[in-house]
């Protein structure tokens, strides 16, 4: 849980940040493919999970891994469209 809710908050900040310093949208080649709210929102739901991880209710920890595993799984996709591999 640890690792995994420090990889979030990295990327969550990131992502929140991205609008200020436009770093991670530089890296991704994202031009045109995304819309430019859409990091900011993911770093934020980035940022809920990672604290939602660490809940003592078992259905919250369900659906925290649930969004990221759903965001992951996607994030993987949009790199092979983008053929960054």
């Amino acid at each position: 849980r640890v690792v995994l809710s420090a990889a979030l908050g990295i990327h969550a900040v990131l992502d929140i940040t991205d609008p200020c310093h436009g770093a991670k949208s530089y890296v991704l080649q994202v031009e045109d493919s995304l819309p430019c709210w859409l990091l900011p929102a993911i770093g934020i739901l980035r940022a809920v999970a990672a604290v939602a991880i660490f809940s003592d209710n078992p259905d919250v920890v369900l659906g925290a891994l649930a969004y990221v595993s759903t965001l992951w799984c996607g994030a993987a996709y949009y790199h092979v469209r983008r053929k960054h591999h």
